[in-house]
């Protein structure tokens, strides 16, 4: 009997035998044509074979995980284009399921859990969506650019052992799992790996707007919201839409270097649709358009994103928000909205990146090296990080004066201190500490490079100089310049659970996670980090539960502890202690560098005595 290992990609149509039953020749034909446009060409081009087709599903195997994993993220993109403008009883879409295991060999088919499984996940998987196992994920996450979400261990059908298993985030600008880190830095769990990619990502997050057009232009970018168009066939809610695009203007106004357009000139009558007319009489470099119509008890929202040069739709975002709070209502459409258009890792962010590096003739200026040092570093590789730094140095060498570079460059130092790869945490860390007050003495900087300058002293202070107070300060001032940023909320919690400000950290956590539609894992830790320092240990460790086990096993042992399940947080510590014979009650008191604490003494006092209950020395 002949086994091999292989990457097993299911695919199933979503709602295939009721389109059947209302349109059989339709629907035959359009099934038909996504497997001859769509599956085919991607599962070939990805170096996939399929094996099996049964009904409207079929099986494919493919030599690696990467390769399934991207081909499964081109399937669903080409499908979504092909599903624009066409109405929902006639959509194509697909869930997908990718499992990395041994299979049997027989003849063209295969068989075993390995295959199994893979079908397990398919049925998980939402429209659109893609489910793979945690050893997939593990595979993939260093060497693709998409984000994993942890589903938790789920029980499936004909497996005896739950199984952990992961979302792929492929839609927008995607956060990686960072499996591969904790195992080698566990002493340092305290620290979690995340925090210093979402150091850097805020850095980058600002600038996303900033790039010159071919026609180089002068500052920031402007966007002009339009008042929101109602479908609901009842005109008494006309009021409606002006309301939301006042509260989305209101909101995205707080973005540091995004101009937004007055509601007194976008809410007046211009006399055309046409947006590209529109941007040219409203000065505008994006339009910003929505509708809304009511669904059962809420409201169905979608917001479009048009480049004013071209009228092209850079987004559309899709919004369902139930309740009958209409303030509450448009405040949650204003918020996902932010997120979407003006967050941390926007789709936006990656749209300029991509426009940066095609304009090689046109003179480059310190925004283009912020940006295309980003598109580098957001690779998320030791070799992509080194070619960013070059970037970055390179422009700062061109524009000697430039406050933002050297704040690129700070948060690069910074992110070696805390991630790697570093020869010495604490040259890193004093050097991201010079970089950012040379920056601070630059004269008139920007609203961004002000909010950066912020959020980097909040984050950066306690490793430097141990300074909690002023990190606390810094943090505020951050959060009240960008309060809707969930990325930069969630690390800014984070700041205020390490300094013992727990009901702060918690408040900021919990609106992090309620903005971002699909949170990744590290908002939790960040979430578990304030249930902690506000001595709630048993909601601590229910927020670690749904982070992967390499992220703070330590951190959750502490609070197992804490919350009275000694015997759990011991085995956690001896497990560690076993895989790392230098974790000790004393490398777990310093932050990277190794000369300061790694909470304030107060909070740091009691997750020692946590840590020793649970079988520290």
């Amino acid at each position: 009997m002949e086994r091999k290992l292989a990457a097993i990609l299911v695919a199933d149509i979503v709602g295939f035998s009721a389109q059947m039953e209302r349109d059989e020749e339709g629907t035959f034909n359009r099934l038909t044509d996504r497997r001859q446009a769509v599956f085919g060409p991607e599962i070939a081009r990805h170096h996939g074979r399929i094996f099996k087709q049964v009904g409207d599903g079929l099986l494919a195997e493919f030599a690696s995980a990467v390769a399934a994993v991207e081909c499964a993220v081109a399937v669903q993109k080409a499908l979504a284009q092909r599903n624009q403008g066409v109405d929902a009883a006639n959509r194509i879409d697909a869930r997908i399921g990718i499992n990395m295991g041994e299979v049997i060999v027989d003849g063209e088919d295969l068989f075993g859990d390995g295959v199994n499984l893979a079908a397990r996940l398919e049925q998980l998987a939402e429209p659109g969506g893609i489910v793979v196992s945690e050893k997939v994920a593990r595979e993939v996450e260093r060497k693709l650019a998409f984000g994993f979400e942890p589903m938790g261990e789920r029980k499936v059908k004909n497996i005896t052992e739950p199984v952990s298993v992961f979302r792929v985030r492929h839609a927008g600008k995607a956060r990686p799992l960072r499996v591969a880190s904790g195992a080698v830095r566990q002493p340092r769990a305290v620290w979690p790996a995340a925090l210093a990619l979402a150091a850097l990502a805020c850095v980058l997050m600002a600038g996303f707007l900033l790039l010159n057009r071919p026609a180089a232009r002068d500052g920031p970018p402007t966007l002009a919201v339009l008042p929101f168009e109602n479908l609901s066939g009842d005109a008494a809610q006309d009021y409606l839409g002006p309301g939301i695009a006042d509260m989305v203007i209101t909101m995205l106004s707080t973005s540091p270097e995004l101009r937004v357009a007055s509601k007194m000139v976008t809410f007046s009558d211009h006399g055309t649709h046409d947006p590209v007319e529109l941007s040219r009489i409203l000065k505008a470099d994006y339009l910003l358009t929505g509708s809304f119509r009511r669904q059962g008890d809420g409201f169905l929202v979608f917001t479009s994103l048009i480049d004013g040069r071209d009228g092209k739709n850079l987004r559309t975002i899709r919004q369902e928000e139930k309740g009958s709070d209409l303030v509450t209502i448009q405040e949650a459409i204003a918020r996902r909205t932010y997120v979407a258009l003006a967050g941390v890792g926007s789709d936006l962010q990656m749209f300029e990146e991509k426009l940066t590096w095609s304009r090689s003739n046109v003179p480059r200026g310190e925004y283009d090296f912020h940006l295309r040092g980003g598109a580098k570093y957001l690779q998320w590789t030791d070799l992509g990080k080194a070619e960013a730094r070059a970037i970055w140095q390179e422009g700062l060498a061109k524009f000697p004066d430039s406050a933002l570079l050297r704040l690129d460059l700070a948060a690069f130092h910074y992110n070696a201190a805390v991630e790697g790869p570093t020869q010495n945490e604490w040259l890193d860390i004093v050097t991201a500490k010079r970089l950012l007050d040379e920056a601070a003495r630059k004269p008139d900087p920007t609203r961004m490079e002000e909010w950066l300058m912020h959020y980097l002293r909040a984050v950066l202070l306690p490793l430097a100089t141990g300074d909690f107070e002023a990190a606390v300060a810094e943090a505020h001032e951050a959060y009240a310049m960008v309060p809707y940023d969930t990325l930069a909320l969630t690390d800014l919690a984070w700041v205020m659970a390490k300094a013992g400000e727990g009901e702060t950290a918690v408040k900021w956590a919990e609106e992090a996670i309620a903005i971002e539609p699909l949170p990744p894992p590290w908002y939790y830790d960040r979430l578990a980090w304030a249930y902690y320092a506000a001595d709630r240990p048993q909601d601590a460790v229910d927020a670690w539960d749904r982070t992967p086990n390499y992220m703070c096993l330590l951190c959750k042992a502490g609070a197992m502890a804490r919350a009275g399940d000694l015997v759990t947080a011991r085995a956690i510590v001896s497990s560690l202690k076993a895989d790392h014979p230098d974790l000790t009650l004393n490398a777990a008191r310093w932050a990277p560098g190794g000369r300061q604490p790694v909470m304030v003494d107060r909070l740091l006092a009691r997750y020692l005595d946590d840590l020793r209950a649970a079988g520290l020395d």
